[in-house]
């Protein structure tokens, strides 16, 4: 299933007349245009590199602001919230294995959101903790960074490498055979135009069972604070805004510990039950306590 120009414009003006807006062809055009990350019409359709048709699964990062700006000097009075909707209903009809992403960040969380179900339904995955005397999953863990400045030339493509494990409940009433699968992922996507994404995709390198030989186990910071606090791993998932101030002493020089302090963490239901259990917001832990301690996503 794949859509062109044409057939977004068309889309884009029944999706406004859908909310009573009647959107001149024209100016739909110069709206797709800049949502494709250019000034005018014009320049959209002499850039070399975009995509004549676009497949289904392609992502538009939009930079709504310019999208505003520039129907503002088309003289259309629309929101921001307005502009997404129609751009996101526009693509969701024509392509609607893709998205549309209006930040780094959240094109992040799509991938991570990706990663994660990819995880959960791979069928070696499903064998090896098979193998294992396990109670089910626990925690999934895939770290990786990604920023829109990592994005690369239109037409190239850009592979991330992902390490990460899965972490298991034990089954007590079972003999022990492990606890832990390591992953190996290469997450890959190409670059079709200025702001379009496409062929995002995974592959499993390995999976295997952990060597305990490879060092101590890594735990996320949500793990951390459930140790620390005594409270569910859901709970403390939750947790964002977490104060941590290295204890210097009095003289300034050094390297004691950690002031662990929660009282403007969010959200507030995990808070009160931090004060409940407890009867404080701040935590004294010791120098190691973050030593095995990795990027919490």
């Amino acid at each position: 299933m794949s859509t062109d120009f044409a057939s977004l414009s068309h889309s884009m003006r029944v999706a406004g007349r859908e909310r009573g807006i009647d959107l001149k062809l024209g100016h739909v055009q110069q709206l797709l245009a800049c949502a494709f990350g250019y000034q005018t019409l014009g320049g959209y359709q002499s850039a070399p590199g975009e995509p004549s048709r676009i497949d289904d699964g392609t992502h538009l990062l939009l930079d709504v602001d310019a999208l505003q700006e520039r129907a503002g000097s088309l003289n259309l009075d629309l929101s921001e919230q307005t502009l997404f909707e129609l751009v996101n209903q526009t693509f969701s009809s024509r392509v609607p294995q893709g998205g549309v992403h209006t930040s780094g960040a959240d094109f992040y969380d799509y991938l991570h959101d990706l990663l994660q179900a990819a995880v959960t339904n791979n069928s070696t995955v499903a064998n090896r903790i098979g193998d294992m005397n396990v109670d089910g999953v626990d925690e999934i863990y895939t770290p990786f960074d990604f920023e829109l400045a990592d994005l690369p030339s239109v037409g190239d493509l850009l592979i991330i490498p992902v390490s990460g494990f899965i972490l298991m409940e034990l089954d007590v009433e079972r003999p022990y055979a492990g606890h832990r699968l390591d992953l190996e992922i290469n997450l890959s996507m190409e670059r079709l135009g200025r702001r379009l994404i496409g062929n995002v995709d995974l592959d499993f390198e390995r999976v295997s069972r952990h060597d305990p030989d490879d060092g101590p186990l890594p735990i996320s910071r949500a793990r951390a604070y459930a140790r620390l606090l005594g409270l569910s791993l859901h709970l403390t998932r939750e947790l964002d805004n977490v104060s941590e101030v290295p204890n210097t002493g009095n003289s300034g020089d050094g390297h004691y510990g950690f002031f662990v302090d929660f009282a403007d963490a969010d959200p507030e239901h995990v808070v009160r039950a931090i004060q409940a259990k407890h009867g404080k917001l701040l935590f004294e832990v010791g120098a190691s306590f973050f030593d095995n301690v990795a990027h919490d996503l």
